[in-house]
């Protein structure tokens, strides 16, 4: 909503179809999705533990649906706006921009200091040294009272210090959420790379600093995850697969609704326009075919790329783990779908033989 309401409020400025506009819109959707996946991802893990599921992969069946159908929605709202009502590229590569800006800087600084600041507030309780509001911030932000030498203690304390600091901790570590922020900036490179070709190098980037970043919670900040059992590669890998499709449509749409600012004249190229004209990309790529032709010609090419990804989900050399692995998971399902009949049977039977006493 408030994505819609700087959009409005640029038209009311006067700053519609101006950079600084972009930015406005760029920046306030930049902060908001973050925080909200956040908040979205606290309400979903609590909610998820008081139900009561009969496995672990119902659980986290029911875990991803519920936070990749939010996050999808609320990270690719604001884009879809724009390039299909707005219909305005210059502003789509600028909000791209701030989006993938956001998930680098904004969404790693929430995720890092969340779970710092629960972890440090936990341990305010069991520490009586904390005597003024400068040293209750140090501690929350740094973790330490004041900077002086380390003193050695003894074995017994430090023990027990290391069992504090694990009971103080934020929830266990959910590789669920980790795998759902790699979908969603896949979905950006696929989607909008027409728009922002420098996406890939900025998700890159956010790649490396995400590895460091859950390492240091995995070890230092948030508690050891439950052993669990894990039959089949995860609904992760469904979730690339959609996305890919998802893609392969959007792209061919961008280029086909979505306008340049401006006409058309002789110095625009395939690679974009000239810096004073528009359109199209489809029209800037095939200036001289007709409205049937460039919709005939995109289609043609969408088909065929969804063909080849067809083909080479079918005919890729899979490694013999992962076969092992989709046996197991076809085992798996297979069982349960017997247990499940076989007490279907056995409670229709002693219905029946309660009727005939």
């Amino acid at each position: 909503g408030a994505t819609y309401g700087a959009l409005a409020a640029n038209q009311l400025l006067g700053l519609n179809g101006k950079t600084a506009g972009y930015a406005v819109t760029g920046l306030t959707t930049s902060v908001l999705v973050p925080v909200l996946n956040v908040i979205h991802y606290q309400v979903v893990i609590k909610t998820n533990n008081y139900q009561l599921f009969r496995e672990d992969s119902e659980r986290e069946k029911d875990l991803f649906d519920r936070l990749f159908v939010f996050n999808l929605f609320n990270t690719y709202n604001s884009l879809i706006w724009i390039a299909f009502v707005e219909k305005n590229m210059e502003q789509l590569r600028v909000q791209v921009l701030f989006l993938l800006l956001s998930s680098i800087f904004i969404n790693n600084l929430l995720e890092f200091y969340w779970s710092h600041s629960v972890k440090q507030l936990k341990k305010m309780g069991h520490t009586d040294a904390i005597t003024s509001i400068r040293q209750m911030l140090r501690y929350i932000l740094v973790g330490e009272l004041e900077d002086g030498p380390i003193i050695p203690v003894d074995p017994i304390k430090t023990a027990l210090e290391h069992v504090t600091d694990e009971m103080t901790r934020d929830a266990a570590f959910e590789l669920v959420d980790e795998a759902i922020e790699l979908v969603i900036q896949y979905g950006l490179i696929m989607m909008f790379t027409v728009a922002f070709p420098l996406a890939p190098l900025l998700a890159l980037v956010n790649v490396h600093i995400e590895k460091r970043l859950d390492a240091y919670k995995l070890v230092k900040l948030m508690q050891s995850p439950e052993p669990r059992m894990v039959v089949g590669m995860g609904r992760a890998f469904n979730a690339f697969v959609v996305v890919t499709g998802l893609g392969l449509l959007v792209s061919g749409l961008l280029l086909y609704f979505t306008q340049y600012p401006g006409g058309v004249c002789d110095s625009c190229t395939m690679f974009g326009n000239c810096g004073t004209c528009g359109g199209t990309s489809v029209e800037l790529i095939l200036p001289e075919s007709s409205t049937e032709e460039r919709l005939f010609l995109l289609a043609a090419g969408e088909h065929a790329m969804l063909f080849f990804m067809y083909a080479c989900f079918t005919s890729a050399s899979v490694g013999k783990d992962i076969i092992h692995e989709q046996y197991r998971q076809k085992f798996y399902e297979n069982r349960l779908q017997s247990m499940e009949s076989a007490n279907d049977l056995h409670r229709a039977r002693r219905s029946t033989h309660g009727a005939a006493q």
